[in-house]
């Protein structure tokens, strides 16, 4: 299992995207952001690493309204973090393509009933930050 994954922004400084995540999510829950789950995954189109939050915020004010936020959490962060909102994915717990990974997440072991936070998962390469059912 990956112990840490190092990145290079564009500025081609590294960065410990795991911590980085942790502390962008940190900062997300202290605005009180809703956050249903959020994990580092590489998506099957792509070779990159994302960071996916999912929250109840992106049905009700949509995916733009959403990265506003989050791109303010991140200039509040400066160079603790080097995420840009191109590294960033959102989803709504609701919407498909959700449901469908939260079906094999929970498949290899994480409880579909209280929170879980920071631990690597046997599916695939998901780094899961946090996941709190009680907000999907």
């Amino acid at each position: 299992m990956h112990t840490k994954i190092l990145v290079t922004d564009s500025r081609m400084r590294p960065g410990d995207l795991i911590e980085e995540g942790e502390k962008l999510v940190g900062k997300l829950e202290e605005k009180k952001f809703p956050i249903a789950a959020a994990f580092l995954r590489y998506p099957d189109e792509e070779d990159l690493l994302r960071l996916v939050i999912v929250s109840p915020f992106v049905g009700r004010k949509g995916p733009l309204t959403t990265y506003g936020y989050i791109r303010q959490a991140v200039e509040e962060l400066g160079d603790a973090v080097h995420f840009g909102l191109g590294d960033i994915s959102v989803m709504s717990p609701s919407g498909s393509q959700f449901r469908r990974l939260r079906r094999n997440v929970e498949g290899v072991g994480v409880p579909d009933s209280r929170p879980t936070t920071g631990r690597w998962l046997p599916y695939g390469d998901v780094y899961l930050y946090r996941w709190n059912p009680e907000l999907m």
